[in-house]
Order: structure tokens, then sequence, then C-alpha cells
């Protein structure tokens, strides 16, 4: 197995946030909700950061330690496939799709570990990861690990946690006190790969999707519902890496 130092710890809600298609749908359809909020914007800007993080990632071969606990939730929404929910194709089209076909250079996991990378094609590796993530700590206790990986590899900490409504930070945040008493940096996404260009980032993400989404649709056995999905999943894309709601285009950063 690939052994790579990881160049970075990524928190949970990272990855929760990278996931994007499925928070988003449920948010949606939440009442009163609206595109205009102060929670959607942040919500936009969140998901955009995660997705440009992904791909940064993904083009430097990089390795990064994360817990099991997102991929878990995940790998239980696609062992729930056959349901036909269409929150749930959200979801296989980012495992199968988004994550296998346009980020395979991201190593997501503990490379140090014996345990598996995120591939998600056989009910073993579910299996698996179930039991990787019962041993997993939470919570507080979750916050301590991440902190104490990101001390043990010498490597910054990648986090929403204080990310306020309106773009601001809130260093009492408890993963951000914990970082800054054991001497680690805590970041968002942004900070972390600052000085790309987002725009050109976002553009080559969708074409990718695109390519790929058309690709995995073509060789799907039942490829009606999962287009339909896909076409939602490049919606909620074009909505989260450009503002594009219909006509308007909304804020995409603060």
């Amino acid at each position: 197995m690939d052994r790579r130092k990881p160049i970075a710890v990524v928190d949970t809600n990272i990855m929760l946030s990278l996931m994007t298609c499925v928070d988003l749908a449920l948010h949606s359809e939440e009442p009163g909700w609206s595109a205009h909020s102060a929670r959607s914007r942040a919500d936009r800007v969140k998901a955009r950061q995660a997705t440009i993080l992904s791909w940064h990632l993904h083009e430097l071969k990089a390795a990064t330690y994360t817990l099991w606990e997102a991929i878990r939730m995940t790998v239980t929404k696609v062992n729930a496939k056959e349901g036909g929910d269409p929150l749930t194709h959200f979801t296989v089209i980012w495992v199968h799709c988004v994550r296998e076909r346009l980020l395979p250079d991201w190593m997501i996991g503990d490379p140090s570990s014996e345990g598996p990378g995120l591939t998600l094609t056989a009910g073993a590796m579910a299996a698996e990861v179930e039991k990787l993530w019962e041993g997993e700590p939470t919570g507080h206790a979750a916050d301590q690990l991440y902190v104490n990986k990101a001390k043990e590899f010498g490597i910054p900490l990648i986090t929403f946690e204080g990310f306020r409504q309106d773009g601001t930070i809130d260093p009492r945040a408890g993963i951000r006190v914990k970082a800054k008493a054991a001497g680690v940096t805590a970041m968002t996404p942004a900070e972390f790969y600052a000085g790309r260009d987002e725009h050109q980032t976002c553009t080559l993400f969708l074409n990718a999707f695109r390519d790929q989404a058309n690709a995995f649709v073509h060789e799907s056995s039942n490829p009606d519902p999962l287009a339909r999905a896909v076409e939602r999943v490049e919606a909620v894309y074009r909505y989260v890496l450009f503002g594009e709601a219909g006509s308007e285009r909304l804020p995409i950063t603060f």
C-alpha cells in the first residue's frame, strides 16, 4: 500500500462539505429555504472551497489524514442505493464518479495504516470501513486526535470549525483552541490552497465532471435514473462553483 506521508489533516466537516450534493439538496427542501440566506451563502462558500481543495490535493497526488466517519456515512448511503432515493443517487455519483474518476490521485484516510483507501467497489470494503469506524473516537476526542496527528506529522489541520455565516472565523471554536495550544496551524481550505486560480480550478473540475459523468452513465446498466441524477448534480456544482441559480448569479465568496 502507498505510504505517502500526509501533507494535511482534513477535518470531517471538510469531507461532509465536499459531498455537497446530498446536503445542499436536503437543505433546499427545508421550509423557508432561500438561496439568498446567510446560511445558504455560507454553505456555497464551504462546498466551493472543499471542492477546490479536492482538486488541488488530487493534482498534488497528496495523501491526507482523516477519520472514517464521513466515509462510513457515505458507504451507508451507497449500500442503500436499491431504494431508488435520488439523494442516494447523488452519493453514488460522488463515490463512484467524482471520487474514483475525478480524484483518484488524492489518498484519503490514514496513509500509515493497513486500512483500505476510499474505493468502495465491493461489499467487503464497506464492512471493513465499518470496522475501522467502530474503533474511532467521536466528539472532543476526535478533535484531539486530529490535533495530535497534525502535530505528529508536522502538518496543518484543515477545518471549517468556527466558520461563521458571514465568513469570519471564531478562534474560540473547540478544535482551533486545541490546535493553538498544541502549536498546530488550523486553516480553511482556501488558506491551504492560497494562490490557486479559483475560477480556473472550478472550470477544470466541472469540465472533468461532465466528461466522466457521461461515461459513468453510459456504462450503467440502468442509465435513465442515473442520467437524471447526474443532471441535478451538475446543477448543484454550477450553483456551488459559479453561483448559478436559474438566471441569477449568487455570491460564491465573502
